[in-house]
């Protein structure tokens, strides 16, 4: 297991769960009037998600959990793929309602 991706992990997984219960809101930026940022910081999640799963990959691989390893790779990619998409858009199902709201489009 590589600690520094749990610990990266871990740090990603607590900023996303912030940025979704609106603790932490220093992120979103204007735009343009009438449009805020992207929605980076819900990605974080995601981030922290996959960074704990591949990190955990290894040890299932050792156990010879061959099947178990192919999850955590699938879920890992699945992150990886959310945190990706989210440095761009993310689907109105993935916002929360309040940020729906800031953006208009609740």
């Amino acid at each position: 297991m590589s600690w520094i991706l749990l610990g990266i992990g871990l740090l990603a997984l607590t900023l996303g769960t912030l940025a979704y219960r609106r603790i932490w809101n220093n992120w979103i930026v204007p735009v343009t009037p009438g449009h805020y940022g992207y929605s980076v910081g819900f990605g974080f999640t995601f981030l922290g998600l996959a960074a704990i799963v591949l990190s955990a990959g290894p040890l299932a691989l050792a156990a010879e959990a061959r099947a178990f390893t192919l999850v955590l790779g699938a879920i890992g990619a699945l992150s990886m793929l959310t945190f990706t998409m989210s440095l761009f858009w993310l689907p109105r199902f993935l916002l929360p309602g309040w940020f729906r709201t800031l953006k208009e489009l609740k």
